[in-house]
């Protein structure tokens, strides 16, 4: 069966340590690179087996000073993806 949308909802991310003004480029980083992440073939066919994930509460991001907003969405994404796929 092959999967035609993987629909993934975010009830709340905390953003401590953001500028208001890079909550934008932070989250487009997070939904592109999840949307690519998360497009494999074999990681779609791996999510219709599951059920709900569930949330990385607690989880913590290291980057360095120099990261922008959209690296650490991107860097966030990794981290959501690495954590649906297990």
């Amino acid at each position: 069966m092959a999967v035609k949308q993987v629909i993934v909802h975010i009830d709340r991310l905390v953003l401590r340590g953001v500028e208001r003004g890079d909550a934008a480029a932070l989250v487009s980083g997070l939904s592109n690179e999840l949307q690519r992440l998360l497009a494999a073939p074999a990681v779609a066919s791996q999510l219709v087996r599951g059920a709900d994930v569930p949330r990385p509460r607690g989880d913590k991001l290291r980057l360095s000073a120099h990261s922008s907003a959209s690296d650490t969405g991107r860097a966030l994404a990794e981290k959501l993806a690495r954590r649906i796929k297990s």
